[in-house]
Protein backbone atom coordinates (compact mmCIF):
# COMPACT_ATOMS: atom_id res chain seq x y z
CA UNK A 1 0.00 0.00 0.00
CA UNK A 2 3.01 2.28 0.27
CA UNK A 3 2.87 2.80 -3.48
CA UNK A 4 -0.46 4.60 -2.98
CA UNK A 5 1.40 7.47 -1.32
CA UNK A 6 3.05 8.23 -4.64
CA UNK A 7 -0.23 8.14 -6.59
CA UNK A 8 -2.12 11.22 -7.60
CA UNK A 9 -5.63 11.73 -6.26
CA UNK A 10 -7.47 10.28 -9.28
CA UNK A 11 -5.21 7.23 -9.54
CA UNK A 12 -5.51 6.57 -5.80
CA UNK A 13 -9.32 6.83 -5.91
CA UNK A 14 -9.48 4.48 -8.89
CA UNK A 15 -7.24 1.99 -7.08
CA UNK A 16 -9.61 1.89 -4.09
CA UNK A 17 -12.62 1.47 -6.39
CA UNK A 18 -10.94 -1.36 -8.33
CA UNK A 19 -9.98 -3.15 -5.10
CA UNK A 20 -13.57 -2.97 -3.84
CA UNK A 21 -14.81 -4.42 -7.13
CA UNK A 22 -12.34 -7.30 -6.81
CA UNK A 23 -12.69 -7.81 -3.06
CA UNK A 24 -13.94 -11.37 -3.55
CA UNK A 25 -12.06 -12.09 -6.74
CA UNK A 26 -9.88 -15.18 -6.27
CA UNK A 27 -7.27 -13.67 -8.56
CA UNK A 28 -6.80 -10.52 -6.45
CA UNK A 29 -3.16 -9.82 -5.69
CA UNK A 30 -1.85 -10.34 -2.19
CA UNK A 31 -0.76 -6.71 -1.92
CA UNK A 32 -4.30 -5.44 -2.39
CA UNK A 33 -6.37 -4.36 0.65
CA UNK A 34 -8.57 -7.10 2.07
CA UNK A 35 -9.97 -5.93 5.41
CA UNK A 36 -12.04 -2.95 6.51
CA UNK A 37 -8.97 -1.56 8.30
CA UNK A 38 -6.91 -1.81 5.09
CA UNK A 39 -9.49 0.17 3.16
CA UNK A 40 -9.88 2.76 5.92
CA UNK A 41 -6.13 3.43 5.86
CA UNK A 42 -6.26 3.94 2.10
CA UNK A 43 -9.33 6.17 2.40
CA UNK A 44 -7.73 8.38 5.08
CA UNK A 45 -4.68 8.78 2.84
CA UNK A 46 -6.98 9.78 -0.04
CA UNK A 47 -8.70 12.35 2.17
CA UNK A 48 -5.32 13.84 3.09
CA UNK A 49 -4.65 14.31 -0.61
CA UNK A 50 -8.03 16.03 -0.96
CA UNK A 51 -7.30 18.35 1.97
CA UNK A 52 -3.96 19.30 0.40
CA UNK A 53 -5.71 20.56 -2.76
CA UNK A 54 -5.79 24.35 -3.26
CA UNK A 55 -9.10 25.98 -2.35
CA UNK A 56 -11.60 26.70 -5.08
CA UNK A 57 -11.68 30.29 -6.35
CA UNK A 58 -14.76 32.24 -5.27
CA UNK A 59 -17.63 32.20 -7.77
CA UNK A 60 -17.85 35.24 -10.07
CA UNK A 61 -20.03 38.14 -8.88
CA UNK A 62 -22.88 39.55 -10.92
CA UNK A 63 -22.98 43.35 -11.54
CA UNK A 64 -25.19 44.03 -8.51
CA UNK A 65 -22.94 42.01 -6.21
CA UNK A 66 -19.87 43.76 -7.63
CA UNK A 67 -21.39 47.19 -7.02
CA UNK A 68 -22.34 46.32 -3.44
CA UNK A 69 -18.89 44.87 -2.74
CA UNK A 70 -17.18 47.98 -4.14
CA UNK A 71 -19.43 50.25 -2.08
CA UNK A 72 -18.60 48.30 1.08
CA UNK A 73 -14.85 48.61 0.41
CA UNK A 74 -15.10 52.33 -0.39
CA UNK A 75 -17.19 53.04 2.70
CA UNK A 76 -14.74 51.17 4.90
CA UNK A 77 -11.85 53.07 3.37
CA UNK A 78 -13.56 56.45 3.86
CA UNK A 79 -14.75 56.02 7.44
CA UNK A 80 -12.33 53.46 8.92
CA UNK A 81 -8.95 54.06 7.28
CA UNK A 82 -8.95 57.63 5.94
CA UNK A 83 -9.60 59.57 9.20
CA UNK A 84 -6.28 60.59 10.73
CA UNK A 85 -4.29 58.94 7.93
CA UNK A 86 -1.97 61.43 6.15
CA UNK A 87 -2.15 59.34 2.99
CA UNK A 88 -5.74 60.53 2.45
CA UNK A 89 -6.22 64.28 2.10
CA UNK A 90 -9.45 66.25 1.77
CA UNK A 91 -9.52 65.76 -2.00
CA UNK A 92 -9.27 61.97 -1.64
CA UNK A 93 -12.12 61.86 0.83
CA UNK A 94 -14.27 64.02 -1.48
CA UNK A 95 -13.64 61.62 -4.35
CA UNK A 96 -14.62 58.65 -2.19
CA UNK A 97 -17.90 60.37 -1.23
CA UNK A 98 -18.63 60.98 -4.89
CA UNK A 99 -17.87 57.35 -5.63
CA UNK A 100 -20.31 56.26 -2.92
CA UNK A 101 -23.02 58.48 -4.43
CA UNK A 102 -22.46 56.98 -7.89
CA UNK A 103 -22.52 53.48 -6.48
CA UNK A 104 -25.75 54.15 -4.58
CA UNK A 105 -27.42 55.28 -7.81
CA UNK A 106 -26.05 52.28 -9.70
CA UNK A 107 -27.20 49.83 -7.01
CA UNK A 108 -30.66 51.44 -6.92
CA UNK A 109 -30.94 51.10 -10.69
CA UNK A 110 -29.77 47.48 -10.70
CA UNK A 111 -32.15 46.56 -7.87
CA UNK A 112 -35.06 48.22 -9.67
CA UNK A 113 -34.39 46.19 -12.81
CA UNK A 114 -35.11 42.95 -10.94
CA UNK A 115 -32.60 41.17 -13.16
CA UNK A 116 -30.60 39.81 -10.25
CA UNK A 117 -33.45 38.84 -7.90
CA UNK A 118 -33.52 35.23 -9.07
CA UNK A 119 -31.17 32.60 -7.73
CA UNK A 120 -27.82 32.62 -9.52
CA UNK A 121 -27.22 29.87 -12.08
CA UNK A 122 -25.52 26.76 -10.69
CA UNK A 123 -21.77 27.03 -10.54
CA UNK A 124 -19.98 24.31 -12.54
CA UNK A 125 -18.45 21.62 -10.39
CA UNK A 126 -14.90 22.56 -9.50
CA UNK A 127 -12.07 19.99 -9.26
CA UNK A 128 -12.09 20.25 -5.47
CA UNK A 129 -15.83 19.68 -5.23
CA UNK A 130 -15.58 16.73 -7.60
CA UNK A 131 -12.77 15.32 -5.44
CA UNK A 132 -14.88 15.64 -2.29
CA UNK A 133 -17.76 13.86 -4.02
CA UNK A 134 -15.37 11.02 -4.86
CA UNK A 135 -14.04 10.86 -1.29
CA UNK A 136 -17.59 10.72 0.14
CA UNK A 137 -18.76 8.09 -2.33
CA UNK A 138 -15.79 5.82 -1.66
CA UNK A 139 -16.38 5.98 2.08
CA UNK A 140 -19.95 4.80 1.51
CA UNK A 141 -18.77 2.10 -0.88
CA UNK A 142 -16.29 0.80 1.70
CA UNK A 143 -18.92 0.73 4.45
CA UNK A 144 -21.36 -1.07 2.15
CA UNK A 145 -18.73 -3.62 1.11
CA UNK A 146 -18.22 -4.64 4.74
CA UNK A 147 -21.81 -4.16 5.83
CA UNK A 148 -22.87 -6.82 8.29
CA UNK A 149 -25.04 -9.37 6.55
CA UNK A 150 -26.99 -10.77 8.20
CA UNK A 151 -27.08 -8.42 11.18
CA UNK A 152 -25.75 -9.63 14.50
CA UNK A 153 -22.32 -10.88 15.43
CA UNK A 154 -21.53 -12.16 11.96
CA UNK A 155 -20.18 -10.37 8.95
CA UNK A 156 -21.05 -12.22 5.76
CA UNK A 157 -21.64 -11.09 2.24
CA UNK A 158 -23.86 -12.77 -0.34
CA UNK A 159 -22.21 -13.75 -3.59
CA UNK A 160 -24.19 -12.16 -6.44
CA UNK A 161 -26.30 -14.40 -8.65
CA UNK A 162 -24.04 -16.34 -10.96
CA UNK A 163 -21.01 -15.66 -8.77
CA UNK A 164 -21.53 -18.57 -6.36
CA UNK A 165 -19.76 -21.03 -8.61
CA UNK A 166 -17.45 -23.71 -7.18
CA UNK A 167 -14.47 -21.85 -8.67
CA UNK A 168 -15.47 -18.51 -7.12
CA UNK A 169 -16.14 -20.02 -3.70
CA UNK A 170 -12.88 -21.95 -3.68
CA UNK A 171 -11.02 -18.92 -4.93
CA UNK A 172 -12.50 -16.72 -2.20
CA UNK A 173 -11.36 -19.08 0.55
CA UNK A 174 -7.93 -19.74 -0.93
CA UNK A 175 -7.27 -16.01 -1.28
CA UNK A 176 -8.49 -15.22 2.22
CA UNK A 177 -6.63 -18.07 3.92
CA UNK A 178 -3.45 -17.31 2.00
CA UNK A 179 -3.68 -13.71 3.19
CA UNK A 180 -4.21 -14.92 6.79
CA UNK A 181 -1.43 -17.53 6.62
CA UNK A 182 -3.85 -20.44 7.11
CA UNK A 183 -3.78 -22.01 3.66
CA UNK A 184 -2.19 -25.18 5.06
CA UNK A 185 -5.46 -25.87 6.94
CA UNK A 186 -7.64 -25.60 3.82
CA UNK A 187 -9.80 -28.66 2.98
CA UNK A 188 -10.88 -28.50 -0.64
CA UNK A 189 -13.11 -31.57 -0.31
CA UNK A 190 -15.57 -29.85 2.02
CA UNK A 191 -16.25 -27.12 -0.52
CA UNK A 192 -16.55 -29.65 -3.32
CA UNK A 193 -19.29 -31.43 -1.38
CA UNK A 194 -21.07 -28.18 -0.46
CA UNK A 195 -21.02 -26.68 -3.95
CA UNK A 196 -22.50 -29.93 -5.30
CA UNK A 197 -25.67 -29.31 -3.24
CA UNK A 198 -28.71 -27.62 -4.87
CA UNK A 199 -28.20 -24.38 -2.95
CA UNK A 200 -30.05 -21.12 -3.62
CA UNK A 201 -27.80 -18.53 -1.95
CA UNK A 202 -24.23 -18.59 -0.71
CA UNK A 203 -22.92 -16.11 1.84
CA UNK A 204 -19.13 -15.86 2.24
CA UNK A 205 -17.51 -14.59 5.47
CA UNK A 206 -15.83 -11.19 5.65
CA UNK A 207 -15.01 -11.08 9.36
CA UNK A 208 -15.62 -13.72 12.01
CA UNK A 209 -17.54 -13.55 15.25
CA UNK A 210 -18.81 -16.12 17.71
CA UNK A 211 -16.42 -18.77 16.41
CA UNK A 212 -17.78 -18.64 12.84
CA UNK A 213 -14.76 -16.82 11.43
CA UNK A 214 -14.57 -18.81 8.16
CA UNK A 215 -18.06 -20.29 7.83
CA UNK A 216 -20.24 -19.84 4.78
CA UNK A 217 -24.03 -19.73 5.12
CA UNK A 218 -25.75 -21.80 2.45
CA UNK A 219 -29.51 -21.58 1.97
CA UNK A 220 -31.88 -23.66 -0.15
CA UNK A 221 -35.10 -22.96 -2.02
CA UNK A 222 -36.85 -26.16 -0.94
CA UNK A 223 -36.31 -25.83 2.84
CA UNK A 224 -35.87 -23.22 5.58
CA UNK A 225 -32.85 -25.10 6.89
CA UNK A 226 -29.42 -23.59 6.33
CA UNK A 227 -26.00 -25.17 6.20
CA UNK A 228 -22.99 -23.59 7.89
CA UNK A 229 -19.87 -25.05 6.34
CA UNK A 230 -16.19 -24.31 6.98
CA UNK A 231 -13.33 -25.61 4.79
CA UNK A 232 -10.76 -25.34 7.60
CA UNK A 233 -9.64 -28.43 9.48
CA UNK A 234 -10.98 -28.68 13.02
CA UNK A 235 -14.38 -27.13 12.28
CA UNK A 236 -17.61 -29.11 11.99
CA UNK A 237 -20.57 -28.40 9.71
CA UNK A 238 -23.92 -27.29 11.16
CA UNK A 239 -27.38 -27.77 9.72
CA UNK A 240 -29.71 -25.28 11.42
CA UNK A 241 -33.47 -25.62 11.57
CA UNK A 242 -34.48 -22.26 13.06
CA UNK A 243 -35.10 -18.65 12.09
CA UNK A 244 -32.02 -16.51 11.68
CA UNK A 245 -33.23 -14.12 14.41
CA UNK A 246 -33.08 -17.03 16.86
CA UNK A 247 -29.59 -18.38 16.23
CA UNK A 248 -27.59 -15.47 14.79
CA UNK A 249 -26.37 -14.29 18.24
CA UNK A 250 -25.21 -17.74 19.33
CA UNK A 251 -21.67 -19.04 19.41
CA UNK A 252 -20.91 -22.46 17.93
CA UNK A 253 -21.07 -24.09 21.35
CA UNK A 254 -24.35 -22.38 22.20
CA UNK A 255 -25.76 -23.44 18.86
CA UNK A 256 -24.73 -27.06 19.37
CA UNK A 257 -26.16 -27.12 22.92
CA UNK A 258 -29.44 -25.47 21.91
CA UNK A 259 -30.78 -28.36 19.87
CA UNK A 260 -31.51 -25.96 17.00
CA UNK A 261 -28.70 -27.37 14.90
CA UNK A 262 -27.22 -30.72 14.02
CA UNK A 263 -23.45 -30.67 14.40
CA UNK A 264 -21.74 -32.86 11.81
CA UNK A 265 -17.97 -33.39 12.21
CA UNK A 266 -15.99 -34.10 9.06
CA UNK A 267 -14.96 -37.57 10.22
CA UNK A 268 -15.32 -40.89 8.48
CA UNK A 269 -16.37 -41.38 4.91
CA UNK A 270 -20.08 -40.81 5.40
CA UNK A 271 -20.09 -37.20 6.68
CA UNK A 272 -21.34 -35.91 3.28
CA UNK A 273 -24.28 -38.31 3.55
CA UNK A 274 -25.06 -37.04 7.06
CA UNK A 275 -25.19 -33.46 5.77
CA UNK A 276 -27.47 -34.40 2.90
CA UNK A 277 -29.71 -36.39 5.23
CA UNK A 278 -29.93 -33.45 7.67
CA UNK A 279 -30.92 -31.24 4.75
CA UNK A 280 -33.66 -33.72 3.74
CA UNK A 281 -31.87 -34.60 0.52
CA UNK A 282 -31.85 -38.35 1.26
Amino acid sequence: MERCREMGFDEHAQFISDCLDRLYDPDSADDRPHSMDDFRILWRLLRQKYEAMPPDPPPPLNPLQKARAKRERTESLLYDEAPGNPKFNKKHRKQMRQTLDKLDRKIEKLEASGTYDDAPPPVPETPRRAAWRTVSKLLGDIENAFKRQPTGRFQWRPLPPGEASPQKVRGHYRERLRHEGRLDRFDQGRLDQATALPYEEWWVPTEGFGGFDAYSIISFAYTDKVLLECPIYGNAAYVIDAEEEVWREMSKQELADSGLAEKIPHRGENWPEKIRRALDLM
